[in-house]
């Protein structure tokens, strides 16, 4: 009789990617977005804003690998639903970081607070 091997770890490092995909999206379309987010995610001024995007993404990404991993190191989880839904985070992710993408979402955001 053959024992299953955890796939935990595999599928917490996979989520945490995605997480930190969607993490780095979402923080792009805010610092292009928003003159406050923008001056909070400077975190080195020749770089700018995404100087704090990159690295709360990476932070996020490794905070969530670490609590993933330690939650899931033994355990045998749902892993096509994982990875379903990293790719969902990822892609999304990659929306985010597409000029056209946070462009529009800043003109629709100015049209919103210009009709007030």
């Amino acid at each position: 009789m053959s024992q299953r091997v955890a796939n935990g770890p595999a599928a917490a490092a996979i989520l945490a990617a995605g997480i930190g995909c969607f993490a780095f999206g979402l923080l792009t379309v805010l610092e292009h977005t928003s003159v406050p987010t923008s001056q909070t995610l400077t975190l080195y001024v020749p770089v700018g804003s995404h100087s704090g995007s990159t690295a709360v993404g990476t932070l996020l990404w490794l905070g969530g690998w670490v609590v993933l991993h330690q939650r899931w190191k033994a355990a045998q989880v749902n892993f096509q639903r994982i990875f379903l839904g990293s790719l969902i985070l990822i892609v999304l992710g990659c929306v985010g970081t597409f000029p056209p993408f946070y462009e529009a979402v800043g003109r629709a955001e100015a049209a919103i607070l210009d009709g007030r």
